[in-house]
């Protein structure tokens, strides 16, 4: 589910500066395509261990199966809710093969960076 209420979030940079932000999170629904998915040999759906935006209009989705999904998440339906939630597969997908433990989008370089687990 993608749930939450007003948060504040906190980052610190290697040179010690710290920021606080504060996020007003509303209820969606739950990622339809993300319940009905499997792992193969598993009844569960994949554990998500990072979420990321990109200026494309793209949420990329980590997860510990090894795959990196991708959903559009400014398509909206006639009740302005975001399609994403009723997909049942994801727009874009990239099996790295190796458990993604984050995921991070800089859209000013124009790259993407994940961090795998190595067996």
């Amino acid at each position: 589910s993608i749930v939450g209420a007003e948060e504040d979030v906190y980052t610190g940079s290697r040179g010690g500066t710290t920021r606080r932000t504060r996020l007003m999170l509303q209820p969606l629904g739950r990622m339809r395509g993300l319940e009905e998915e499997t792992i193969p040999g598993s009844s569960s759906p994949p554990l998500i261990t990072s979420l990321a935006f990109d200026d494309q209009g793209t949420l990329w989705v980590a997860g510990y199966d090894g795959v990196l999904r991708g959903y559009d998440y400014e398509q909206t339906d006639a009740n302005d809710q975001p399609l994403m939630l009723r997909q049942t597969r994801a727009d874009h997908t990239v099996n790295v093969n190796s458990p993604i433990l984050s995921v991070s989008i800089r859209d000013e370089i124009g790259c993407g960076v994940m961090t795998t687990l190595s067996r």
